[in-house]
Order: structure tokens, then sequence, then C-alpha cells
């Protein structure tokens, strides 16, 4: 009794958190946020009240031989990756929410918006973000936004944008896709030098700063993606379809690209070091100290002591994947096999 109870304890604990983060991410949008909503878990109907309506799997007598409760069986008899909807989970054709408020900081698109609309929020904070420089009366700098307090989440719904994503201090920008080209942007998603008005071009503070999850189709700065940045900063699965500059004509120096395709070449120009990871690139051209290049398979030729390293696996996958395979035709986890 004391074991069974113990399940249903942990499954509904297990419900209650994926609703949770459904409910955050916006994907249950039948889940409501509003402060009358109950706090007990239990669905409503469009008045406010309690609805009568029953998850999927949930009875009121002992149906199937599940138990005799009316609450969900417990973990382990519907595991099964390929079993269809779990029990509990959040309908994922359920009808449009409102979504909760992540506050001033987070700015979360959406492709139904106006081409000027997103543009004006995106450039409200990046105009922010890239403050010029500002000589202070005994000759020395202070640099912007290098050490605000300010932090900014940009969040791309699934879809196609036209937008120039420019990327400065303190500032991560993600697609909410299953994966990377859900979320394509055409024009830029990019970090760049040019407020830099005391040493054009110098990006070696350019830090604290990254992308994920989205498809780049440049066609600014002559059709290139510039990601002109010095440490703390990263492009994850990424898909830019086109080039890549790692330095806007002055010095840059650190970063990290992983879980990536490059359609065409990586530019590192000044970049004094770089790791790239599990990222699929047509050429790599230039570099300097130290270049860091783990799985990825077109790596330049080495100008030092070098040793190459197979595909280096997450966590996640099982012990045979880990091994490198010949079978294995992608390097990112994304790309179809």
């Amino acid at each position: 009794m004391g074991g069974a109870h113990s399940r249903r304890s942990m499954h509904n604990a297990r419900a209650l958190s994926v609703l949770l983060v459904a409910v955050v991410l916006d994907v249950a949008p039948g889940c409501s946020s509003s402060p009358d909503a109950p706090t007990d878990g239990a669905p409503t109907n469009q008045d406010g009240g309690a609805s009568d309506a029953k998850a999927p799997g949930q009875s009121g007598g002992n149906e199937g031989g599940k138990g005799d409760t009316g609450t969900n069986p417990p973990p382990g008899d519907d595991d099964d990756d390929d079993a269809g909807p779990v029990s509990g989970w959040p309908d994922p054709n359920a009808g449009g929410g409102t979504p909760p408020d992540f506050g001033a900081n987070v700015l979360i698109l959406d492709p139904s918006m106006s081409k000027s609309d997103i543009q004006s929020a995106l450039d409200k904070i990046s105009t922010k973000q890239n403050i010029p420089p500002q000589q202070q009366g005994g000759g020395d700098y202070v640099y912007g936004a290098e050490f605000s307090k300010a932090r900014y989440a940009i969040l791309f719904k699934p879809g196609a944008y036209e937008a120039d994503v420019k990327i400065g201090y303190y500032t991560q920008v993600i697609g909410l896709g299953h994966v990377p080209d859900d979320v394509t942007i055409t024009g830029a998603v990019r970090s760049r030098s040019d407020w830099r008005t005391d040493d054009p071009g110098d990006a070696l503070i350019n830090f604290w700063r990254g992308a994920e999850n989205m498809g780049v189709i440049p066609t600014l700065d002559s059709n290139t993606s510039i990601w002109a940045v010095s440490q703390a900063t990263h492009l994850r699965r990424m898909h830019i379809h086109g080039p890549v500059a790692l330095s806007d004509g002055g010095w840059s120096s650190g970063g990290y690209i992983s879980d990536s395709k490059i359609d065409t070449e990586i530019r590192s120009g000044t970049q004094q070091q770089f790791l790239t990871r599990n990222t699929e690139f047509a050429s790599w051209n230039g570099g300097s100290w130290n270049m860091v290049f783990v799985g990825d398979p077109k790596t330049p030729p080495a100008r030092g002591p070098a040793r190459r390293t197979p595909s280096s696996r997450r966590r996640r996958s099982s012990a045979r994947s880990r091994s490198s395979s010949p079978r294995r035709t992608t390097i990112t986890s994304w790309s179809p096999r």
C-alpha cells in the first residue's frame, strides 16, 4: 500500500512539473497563468470553474485493471517512447492561452508580429547593450554596458523572420524550435565592434553574449555572419547558411562554437584562440596561436603539435553511440542521419 502510494505521488509530481514547464514555455496553451486560476492543478473551463473533463488515461472507476482510485498508473506502465502521448501531460493540440509574464528583460518574438515592431524591440535592447565608450576627465574610457547590471534574453518562436539581431553585452538569443531551422532569420544574427568609437573594429572586450538554436541566412555585411567576440561567448546549435567571420577588422580573442553547421567557410581573421566542437563547415581559413577542433570533420592542417579527435558525444548518448562509427554521416546532434 505504501509502495503504491509512493509511486502515485512520484507520478503526480512528475506530471505537475511537466505542466509547469509547459506553461513557462507556452507549449501548453490550454494552461492558464492568471492569478484566478486554481492552484491545485485542476483543469478549468472557459467560465473559470473546475472542469469535469479528465486527462487521457484517467477514469472514475476500475477501467482496464489500472486501479480503483481514479489516478493515473504509476511510472513504468506506459514509459515506452513509442506508446503515444504520456498520460497526464498537456495536450499539444490544445487551444491558445495567455502566456506568463517573464518580465521586461525577456523578449518573446512571434512571426505574426510586424517586421517593424520586431526590429524596434531588438534595436531598443541592442542600443542599450552597445553603448559607445565614454571618455572620462582623466582620459580613461568607460566601455558602455561592459559592467552594467542589465541582462536580456530574446526568444524567437518557430517561424521565419527578417531582422537584424545585433547582440551586445549580457544578451542571449534563442530559437524555440525543435531544430535550428525551425527559426529562420534572414538578415543577421551578429556581434560587431562598430560600437567601439575609441578603437573601431576592436573586439577584445566583446564578452558575455551568445546565440543558439536557429538558422541564419546572412544578407548584411557582404552576406557574411560576423561574430567578432572574445571569450565568454557561444554559438550553439546554429545553422548558418553562408560564411562566418570571427573578427571585424580589429583584434579578437576567444570564443566557442558547437553542434553547429556552417554551410561555407569560417574565417578566423585576427582570432588569437578559438574552440569549435562537433561543428560542420566547408573550410576554415586563417588562425593564430590556439585553434582547437574537437570532433570537427574538416579541420585545417596543423602548424604544430596536434592530434585529431573523433566526434565528441553528449552525455545522454548510449554507450554504443559514444564510439566513433563509420556509419555516422553527420556531426551535429540535430542533422538528419
